[in-house]
């Protein structure tokens, strides 16, 4: 439940009018729908795509999840037959982070004309996946979503002004990654 809460909390963005004025009314399927995002069995993808659409009715979720279901499956590829998490992990940050045939030369990157996410449309994760220009909110989700897919033991973490991932690994040992910076570890005290 606690992934929700950063959820909302990093989504709060200005909303569009017609939102606005439904939340506003009262009206019940808005408010419908944003209880439904509080069920326990939500797919964190599921959830930051459904609040994107809250905010852009141009939201795809679809699309959305059909390409990251197909990143997902590309990533498995490269980290091969029977890999461990941390060969998965490692595939994970390739494919995102390095230009290759697999990303068409494009690596995601960290946004640096808006690195807060302060532009509400800079938030949304469809906008990421298509830029491929994101921020401490939507690069955290994308990094974690792919590796959930990938079998990888990871959950959101916040810090003042920041959202970032902790792994477990194999053996049990938890590590902070940092996927505005190319997915590496960073320690506790930073």
């Amino acid at each position: 439940m606690k992934f929700l809460c950063i959820i909302i909390w990093a989504l709060c963005l200005p909303v569009t009018s017609a939102v606005a004025q439904s939340a506003e009314s009262g009206s019940l399927e808005w408010v419908a729908s944003t209880q439904a995002l509080f069920a326990a069995d939500r797919d964190l993808l599921d959830v930051k795509l459904s609040v994107d659409r809250m905010v852009d009715a141009s939201t795809n979720p679809a699309a959305a999840k059909t390409l990251i279901d197909r990143m997902a499956a590309d990533v498995k590829a490269m980290a091969g037959e029977g890999a461990r998490s941390a060969e998965k992990l490692a595939a994970l940050k390739r494919y995102l982070y390095e230009g290759g045939a697999w990303n068409g030369n494009r690596p995601f990157q960290y946004d640096l004309d808006d690195p807060l996410g302060e532009t509400p449309a800079n938030r949304l994760l469809q906008r990421y996946l298509t830029t491929r220009r994101g921020n401490c909110i939507t690069m955290p989700i994308l990094f974690l979503v792919l590796g959930q897919r990938l079998g990888l033991s990871m959950t959101l973490a916040e810090a003042p002004l920041h959202v970032f991932v902790k792994y477990t690994d194999d053996d049990g040992a938890v590590w902070n990654l940092e996927p505005t910076s190319g997915g590496g570890f960073t320690r506790d005290l930073w």
